[in-house]
């Protein structure tokens, strides 16, 4: 017998048969998230049903020297869930339920492995929406948005997710169930326990139920998409539009994209303006002479065509065709052989850090296909480059280190980060050595000791 088959067997002295997987076939779509990067598949995959087995898989994994991944919806897109090597698996995937809704503290409280959209829609139905809304939303778990800190697209609103994060309840490294979730709006009483494990990827603990704030349904919207010859105009526009408090969401991306998209979705109608570099996609609220105010905003800008080629939608179906523009785009990209990463700079240095990173680029990397998209409304911009089919893999990898080097440096003179939503994982821990101070780095590893000192979870990604 095998250490994997007795392993397995303890598993199920208190875990259903269909708790237990050791089908490689079932197991290898737990192998990775959106990167495929390093797809070992993990010879367990376990289950769990409740916070108490997730405690016995935890403390059974310290007793005999075992690692864990905890795993979500594996969107994500830094290898933070991937297989390295013989670590077990532990989906959150059957914690789907949702617990309490509170109309008067207007909180929603859910096991960790539910989707986002269902949560969403849960809460809709009350008139209440969680400030989250993401691409993934669709096949993302709350849990693993907690875990990663997820931003998305209503962060210029919002924030990030922590900030509506009212309590979790945690199993940590050691096998220890912290229950954090008192859910009150003021509470002084020492230091906030669950922060720290918002946005450490599974590293220090396992989030099995998440609290979260909700705000009123929002009022009527619209979505406008615009064309720019500059980015220049579409940070003066962004500027203008925050002043009326109605801005939801405020999307930019480049020329590139919008083909990526076109060509890789064919019941997308082309619909918006050629021979243009930039397109963003808007979304706010409609306030009192909205349509008066959005006209003249538009016409002052320096690019008099702007107004004439811009696209207002007010029905459910043209907004979602809108949309279908920027949100497709991380689709699309992972159906290719790509590099990609999320960065941020200040929201005023987004267009100098766009031109400088595509002059550099075009200048010292011909041969791969550059794009990028992001939210122009929290400086946050994702960057790509994509294999050609001719370019030989190996070539490309080549590339894509000089491609980092390039926004490292870009990021280290204009004070930017080098994650500002997609974590660290595997994909940047190089990175985060190269960016962190060395005091940084060493809380980072004395946290990691506090909460996980076996280092049960998560191996190998972030500072590991």
């Amino acid at each position: 017998m095998t250490k994997t088959d007795i392993h397995a067997e303890e598993f199920l002295r208190f875990m259903s048969a269909e708790q237990v997987s050791l089908s490689p076939a079932v197991n290898a779509g737990y192998a990775s998230d959106w990167t495929r990067s390093n797809r070992n598949v993990p010879g367990i995959v376990l289950f769990p049903k409740t916070t108490e087995e997730v405690v016995r898989v935890v403390k059974y994994a310290n007793q005999h020297n075992l690692t864990l991944i905890p795993s979500g919806g594996r969107t994500g897109l830094t290898g933070a869930v991937s297989v390295l090597k013989d670590e077990i698996v532990l989906s959150l995937e059957k914690m789907n339920k949702i617990l309490e809704y509170d109309p008067i503290d207007r909180l929603v409280r859910c096991e960790a492995g539910t989707i986002t959209q269902e949560v969403k829609n849960y809460v809709n139905g009350f008139e209440a929406e969680i400030p989250l809304d993401l691409a993934a939303r669709g096949s993302s778990q709350i849990g693993g948005n907690i875990a990663t800190n997820a931003g998305g697209l209503n962060v210029i609103k919002y924030g990030m997710v922590r900030n509506w994060v009212a309590g979790l309840r945690v199993v940590t490294g050691s096998g220890e169930e912290l229950n954090l979730q008192d859910n009150l709006v003021k509470d002084n009483s020492g230091y906030n326990l669950f922060q720290p494990f918002i946005g450490s990827e599974g590293t220090l603990g396992i989030i099995t139920e998440v609290s979260l704030r909700l705000v009123p349904i929002r009022a009527e919207t619209r979505v406008i998409a615009v064309a720019f010859q500059s980015i220049e105009d579409a940070v003066e526009l962004f500027s203008k539009l925050r002043e009326t408090q109605s801005l939801n969401c405020f999307e930019l991306f480049d020329a590139a994209s919008y083909r990526l998209v076109l060509s890789s979705y064919s019941d997308l109608k082309d619909i918006l303006p050629k021979n243009r570099n930039f397109y963003c996609v808007i979304d706010f609220s409609i306030f009192p002479d909205w349509e008066e105010y959005i006209t003249d905003t538009l016409a002052g800008l320096r690019d008099s065509e702007i107004g004439e080629t811009a696209i207002v939608a007010d029905l459910d179906r043209e907004k979602k065709l809108l949309w279908d523009y920027r949100e497709k785009i991380a689709e699309a990209v992972v159906r290719k052989q790509f590099y990609q990463t999320d960065v941020s700079v200040r929201i005023s240095k987004v267009s100098l850090f766009i031109e400088r990173l595509t002059k550099a680029v075009t200048d010292t990397l011909p041969q791969v296909e550059f794009m990028w998209f992001g939210h122009l409304g929290d400086g946050n911009i994702h960057v790509i480059a994509l294999k050609p089919e001719a370019l030989d893999p190996a070539d490309f990898s080549i590339a894509a280190k000089s491609f980092i080097h390039i926004i490292l440096g870009l990021l280290k003179d204009m004070g930017g980060s080098f994650s500002a939503e997609h974590g660290v994982g595997i994909s940047k821990k190089e990175q985060f050595q190269a960016m962190k101070t060395p005091f940084e780095k060493l809380y980072h590893k004395q946290l990691k000791e506090i909460f996980d000192p076996n280092k049960v979870l998560n191996p190998g990604k972030i500072t590991d």
